[in-house]
């Protein structure tokens, strides 16, 4: 992601296709699954062409599902991440939503401010200094 020149990166830890077509994103970080929620929806809005429809957020003691073409919360727990039926199923009844480019870059600055910039501070300054004491 390149947002005003300075550029970064952000990862989905684990891309579920069905069919070649990516379906569900899974993303796992410590801590809270809550403060991941809308980095996870920008990511999964902005890894492929067209608009990845699950999201999981995990601490890999709970979860949180969530649609990612409208932010809603599908479930919670891990027992809530879709079977491959499932999410089989609503691929093929889920529109390929494609973002606008102004939508796109949206989420490039939420994604840009909420995960990059803090990943760099954290290893630039806070985490850093944590480490050297």
């Amino acid at each position: 992601v390149e947002v005003d020149g300075v550029s970064g990166a952000a990862t989905a830890d684990f891309v579920i296709e069905i069919n070649h077509r990516p379906g569900m994103i899974i993303i796992y970080g410590p801590g809270s699954v809550v403060t991941r929620q809308r980095p996870a929806m920008a990511v999964a809005r902005l890894l492929a062409d067209q608009v990845i429809p699950v999201a999981v957020i995990t601490n890999g003691n709970d979860a949180t599902v969530m649609d990612a073409i409208t932010g809603k919360t599908l479930g919670e727990g891990l027992d809530a991440i879709f079977p491959r039926n499932r999410l089989l199923t609503m691929l093929e009844t889920a529109p390929e939503e494609i973002l606008s480019p102004q939508r796109r870059e949206k989420e490039e600055r939420i994604l840009f401010a909420m995960e990059i910039l803090t990943k760099k501070e954290c290893e630039t300054y806070v985490c850093r200094d944590n480490i050297m004491r």
